[in-house]
């Protein structure tokens, strides 16, 4: 099973798998954009914020939806690491996707909101086929 690494801001916890770390770190060294590249990061937020000013679209799950994908995957979650790949970087944590800080930050920042089929892809190896 994959193993993640987590890290947090504000409440909001980030995790990416490791071997999207290891993407993440060699395109950022190419001059590339990670999520062009493919790089996923899940953002998680607390239960309560969720349903509200339309987090739902934004974030990933709540941290009670993480605590059961790690733990129905049976996967190992780590804190994120120097020499992990990753900068730790926590997609939503400052209200960037709000448009606060300019409208390319926000579209910019707004990439990196992932699907469903990309949950199921990293977290149990399946693509959501219908």
């Amino acid at each position: 099973m994959p193993k993640f690494l987590i890290n947090e801001l504000n409440g909001v916890q980030a995790v990416m798998r490791t071997d999207h770390a290891k993407l993440f770190a060699k395109t950022i060294k190419a001059g590339g954009d990670p999520v062009r590249s493919g790089v996923k990061t899940f953002t998680f937020c607390p239960d309560e914020k969720f349903g509200k000013d339309g987090n739902h679209l934004i974030y990933t799950g709540t941290i009670s939806d993480l605590q059961r994908l790690i733990f129905l995957g049976e996967h190992r979650l780590e804190d994120n690491h120097e020499d992990s790949g990753w900068n730790g970087f926590v997609p939503f944590a400052e209200g960037i996707e709000k448009g606060t800080f300019g409208r390319e930050r926000m579209k910019a920042e707004l990439a990196h909101r992932t699907s469903v089929h990309d949950v199921l892809e990293a977290f149990f190896n399946r693509i959501a086929v219908i």
